[in-house]
């Protein structure tokens, strides 16, 4: 066949088949030695036609030469790490044209929300964010006389249970990592405005540990950030009780820079400043609060009254926002505004807090990765957590009637499917402490994956915690 012939037949332009000849990736099935012309077999076509499949997914050549003559396994392997590059890219093209809009467009983004709506997004998420590296004050700014630590402190922000929203006016999500062991969760980037940084879009984020305000978790004491939790592995993954790592366990590994411009590489107090912080995002449909200390994951968003500027996201230390909780629960409603720090505006008094500049662990891949739950049961939320008194490791024996921890405990629950797992008491209990409802839906897709714990009757808020490898 000619080229001309051939080029029909395979759907390529007879200067791409000359092109993949001179690269040796389509050589012709015979030229002719005196005037040159390439003639093709009809044998040929398929590889041809893989060749321009290849390509239209802009695959590089050189993969596209390994592809050829690969098995259609390998060949498929090759596919799936190329979409994984392109969406990467896509990603990362998405946040710099948003970060353009931002500052081409608008020096402000405002969202205004509830009070009691945001006082109960920020009382639920900051215990799940691990300790502050450092024993500074909170670092918040006022504009009226009293000073923000004399509205209370982080230990005693917490508002009354009726002050929780209802479905409509917020919503709440926990994710957990059912990603392949070896990925890491730092690939998404939250930087501050301030000191000129910019603000970036929102992503969601993990949650977990104690409260970096009050140094206390959720349930009433106990460091939920687990450094001696189940081993003390640094993963957000299960762990064994003797400290082994279970299948999937993920890192956390992020350069991270203050908002004074400041940069770090990625040492443990890099991270652990990361970590002590909340991630908050803004779009004209949610404000979206997240934190987590590698063990636990929580995320809750509320519905903006009203929005303006464009979608972004900061990071501002957990303490500071436990510090003005109670201050924010007083206003019928709250102004948030994005402007060189972030500023709450309560009726003509306000308070800024600073925002950290910083890598914060990548969000949408960890919800992505979540399997679906073989076993969901709905348990008395309060029965659950006064079982989990005095214990540090518990081990759960679930079917769709019952909940035995041990001979000592039977609780009844409804649901589908059964499971044994474990779990560090402190991180469970504080998961059970920092939700709402009588009831709590526990998901569980396998003894080493995270578990979602969801308010049952709600769905306002719901969590995530990494359980334990049992031994034996």
């Amino acid at each position: 066949m000619t080229i001309s012939e051939f080029a029909r037949l395979v759907g390529l332009a007879p200067s791409a088949l000359r092109f993949y000849d001179d690269c040796g990736l389509l050589p012709p099935a015979e030229v002719d030695a005196t005037n040159g012309y390439r003639y093709y077999d009809p044998s040929q076509a398929d590889r041809a036609r893989l060749l321009r499949d290849l390509r239209e997914i802009d695959l590089p050549l050189p993969d596209v030469r390994l592809a050829l003559d690969a098995p259609p396994a390998e060949v498929a392997d090759l596919i799936r790490a190329h979409l994984r590059t392109l969406q990467a890219k896509s990603t990362a093209t998405q946040e710099a044209a948003t970060r353009l809009l931002t500052q081409l467009l608008s020096h402000r983004t405002t969202a205004l929300l509830g009070g009691p709506e945001l006082s109960s997004a920020i009382r639920q998420v900051t215990p799940t964010a691990a300790p502050a590296v450092d024993t500074a004050p909170p670092q918040v700014s006022t504009t009226d006389e009293g000073s923000a630590t004399d509205e209370g402190s982080a230990t005693n922000e917490s508002p009354t249970t009726n002050e929780s929203p209802t479905t409509d006016e917020s919503r709440a999500t926990g994710v957990g990592s059912a990603m392949d062991e070896g990925s890491v969760m730092d690939e998404g980037r939250a930087t501050g405005v301030g000191s000129g940084a910019t603000f970036t879009p929102a992503a969601t984020y993990a949650a977990g540990g104690t409260s970096a305000a009050g140094g206390t978790s959720a349930a009433g004491g106990t460091s939920a950030s687990g450094g001696t939790s189940a081993g003390g592995t640094s993963a957000l993954g299960a762990t064994s009780a003797g400290g082994t790592s279970a299948s999937g366990a993920m890192s956390v590994s992020a350069a991270t820079s203050t908002s004074d411009g400041s940069s770090g590489s990625g040492g443990g107090d890099d991270m652990g400043l990361v970590l002590s912080c909340v991630l908050v995002e803004f779009s004209p449909e949610e404000v979206v609060f997240v934190a987590t200390d590698r063990y636990r994951l929580a995320v809750r968003s509320v519905r903006p009254v009203e929005f303006g500027g464009v979608s972004g996201r900061v990071l501002v230390r957990a303490a500071d926002l436990a510090a003005v909780s109670r201050w924010v629960a007083a206003g019928d409603v709250v102004r948030m505004e994005v402007d060189g720090g972030l500023v709450l505006v309560r009726g003509d008094e306000s308070r800024e807090l600073a925002i950290v500049d910083a890598e914060y662990p990548a969000y949408q891949q960890i919800l992505e990765g979540l399997a679906p739950p073989s076993c969901r049961v709905v348990v008395d939320r309060l029965r659950l957590r006064d079982a989990l008194v005095d214990r540090e490791i518990v081990a759960f024996d679930i079917d769709s009637e019952v909940l035995r921890i041990g001979d000592e405990v039977k609780l009844d629950v409804i649901g589908t499917g059964s499971a044994r797992i474990g779990f560090t008491a402190s991180l469970l209990t504080a998961a059970l402490e920092a939700s709402v409802g009588p009831d709590v839906l526990l998901e569980i897709c396998d003894p080493s994956r995270p578990v979602v714990v969801r308010s049952a009757d709600q769905g306002t808020f719901t969590t995530l915690v990494m359980p334990v490898r049992l031994d034996g």
